[in-house]
């Protein structure tokens, strides 16, 4: 029999190249693209099902498996081949109906540079995408974009669909929405002061997170239209957060009616109002920054009388200007209240503390950081206090009430009671919130009782002293 002898190292390239063909791996050129040549031998672990970046005016989609599946000249276009282009999905919507549609699920990748959008990108109401960008390196948008991804809208409606048609009744919604690190710069005026830049009304559930929307530089002091608009059914069972979105130039900041949002590192500037506010159940503010902005809230709907939303830290900067009145405003349907902790107010204008309805708000230690407006003393209740008549504080602050006899001895105070509760004091000091009522039975109509309020939470920034 013959022997064959093969050298080790003939076997080793053999080796190889039988590896080379079994993976069918090939080399992806596109024609149009200067970029190195991408290797496709199957899906990379932890890529984005796209990645889009552009060249000059030309604009490239290329898949998980690093294969260049879309290009041309219109960016509107290639992103939205990206949504239409993922997985397909069945899912039950949380609206009345328990509807169920065919949805898309997936996520992309956008890198860094300038990017013109001319149109409405859509995606399908009930959806689960995830959208990323690339931060950016400025940390004062109010200084113009600098870096990151940046989208420059062209287009004078709304940009950005999410499930719904614009302002259509709000009772579908379910789209799960992730967006991170994009930047939407409104290059042309809206076609009306509520037109949004970003139509979130389809969003059950998700985050946006370091997303800004500003108005040009040279725009002052701002343009008709919304910032952002998200508009939720009233019972999606999901939960939303913001994290670190920046809006900047517009006639209201923002638009909105979410449940369960938890909402971190919130800013507004230069806006005539910074939030049109539905309050729903579980809304949570921590750090909300108001900067030149006229009217900070205008409150809409909500969710019962006895029900509260907080904001835990605002900041308001250079606020409350405008000549008209009032600042703090409450539509004629508004329930509930807004309860904010540690206000600091720092340059002011004079006329920054004037409400309607005040119990509607309630805050607790306000900050006088200069020269801006001191936060009011408490109104006191109508004198003489009527026996067995309720009286509410309608103070926007807790206040200390202190309740003396005015007859010879204290039993001419027979009864108080505070929210309905008998007390069984007749004197003393009472804690009251906004909108708390009290009631005093006494028998001496010629001595009605003295009843004072004292505010205990509103302090001067400087002698941390009450303002009264």
């Amino acid at each position: 029999m013959n022997e064959i002898h093969v050298k080790p190292k003939l076997l080793i390239v053999a080796f190889l190249a039988a590896i080379l063909v079994s993976c069918g791996i090939t080399y992806i050129w596109a024609a149009t693209s200067t970029i190195t040549p991408t290797i496709s031998g199957g899906i990379f672990p932890g890529a984005p099902n796209f990645t889009v970046w552009n060249e000059g005016s030309n604009y490239f989609a290329k898949n998980d498996s690093g294969v260049i599946v879309y290009s041309g000249t219109n960016f509107t276009a290639t992103w939205q081949y990206c949504i239409d282009h993922m997985e397909d999905i069945y899912v039950q919507l949380p609206d009345p109906a328990a509807s169920w549609v065919w949805a898309k699920t997936g996520n992309m990748f956008i890198k860094d540079g300038n990017f013109t959008l001319d149109n409405a990108v859509s995606i399908p109401v009930g959806s689960v995408i995830r959208i990323d960008g690339v931060a950016s390196n400025q940390e004062n948008i109010n200084n113009g974009m600098s870096g990151g991804t940046q989208i420059i809208v062209t287009t004078p409606n709304t940009c950005f669909l999410c499930g719904t048609t614009y302002l259509t009744l709000v009772d579908v919604t379910g789209t799960e929405l992730y967006l991170n690190h994009i930047q939407f710069l409104q290059n042309v005026n809206l076609t009306s002061a509520t037109m949004p830049v970003l139509n979130l009304d389809g969003m059950a559930r998700g985050k946006l997170e370091d997303v800004q929307i500003v108005k040009p530089a040279n725009v002052n002091p701002y343009m008709d239209g919304v910032g952002i608009r998200c508009w939720q059914y009233d019972d999606t069972g999901g939960y939303t957060e913001w994290d670190q979105v920046q809006v900047v130039g517009f006639s209201t900041g923002l638009n909105v009616s979410i449940n369960h949002w938890m909402n971190r590192q919130q800013g507004v500037a230069k806006c005539e109002t910074g939030m049109i506010w539905r309050v729903v159940m579980g809304d949570n503010f921590y750090n909300l920054h108001f900067q030149e902005v006229d009217f900070p809230f205008y409150l809409i709907g909500g969710f019962g009388n006895e029900q509260i939303a907080s904001i835990y830290g605002l900041y308001l900067e250079g606020c409350g200007y405008s000549a008209t009145t009032p600042k703090w405003i409450c539509a004629d349907d508004f329930q509930g209240m807004v309860h904010i902790y540690q206000t600091n107010v720092h340059a002011c204008g004079a006329d920054l503390w004037e409400w309607t309805m005040g119990w509607r708000w309630w805050y607790e230690d306000v900050f006088i950081c200069d020269d801006s407006p001191d936060f009011p003393a408490p109104s006191q209740p109508d004198s003489p206090i009527v026996s067995n008549e309720n009286y509410t504080n309608g103070n926007p602050q807790t206040v200390l009430m202190i309740v003396r006899s005015n007859a010879s001895s204290t039993s001419g105070i027979n009864e108080i009671y505070i929210n309905g509760m008998l007390t069984y004091a007749i004197s003393g000091s009472f804690y009251l919130r906004p909108s708390d009522h009290f009631k005093i039975v006494y028998v001496h109509d010629d001595y009605p009782p003295y009843v004072h309020f004292t505010p205990i939470s509103a302090y001067d920034f400087m002698g941390n002293t009450p303002l009264s």
